[in-house]
């Protein structure tokens, strides 16, 4: 089966984040509010962390999977939430006029947005 562009960029995706710890760590909150005041990061790959930061704490794990396999097999009728934001960064982050570009990655350290 020959795989489209963001077919390929998903399989290695969905790749990262099954071998990746689904763990999450606690990080001093930015505008604490008490002296224990701390928040729930995800640890993983860079990009399901940067997925987070950008559309929020409710991103769940499960259903990012969940969508990356839709996107594998084809099955974009009635699309989701999830499937079109993941096509979206895979065209934005990894481009779609190259064959299989390395992402762009950012420093490390990504400043909490919230």
């Amino acid at each position: 089966m020959l795989l489209t562009y963001h077919q390929h960029i998903a399989q290695r995706l969905l790749r990262e984040l099954e071998s990746a710890d689904p763990g999450v760590t606690l990080v001093q909150a930015p505008r604490p509010q008490h002296r224990t005041h701390f928040i729930r990061l995800p640890t993983g790959p860079l990009w399901y962390r940067l997925f987070y930061y950008e559309h929020g704490p409710w991103v769940k794990r499960t259903r990012v999977k969940r969508a990356l396999k839709r996107i594998i097999e084809g099955r974009m009728e009635g699309h989701g939430w999830y499937v079109d934001r993941l096509r979206e960064m895979i065209t934005v982050e990894w481009g779609a006029d190259s064959e299989m570009p390395e992402p762009v990655r950012p420093p490390e350290q990504v400043p909490c947005p919230f």
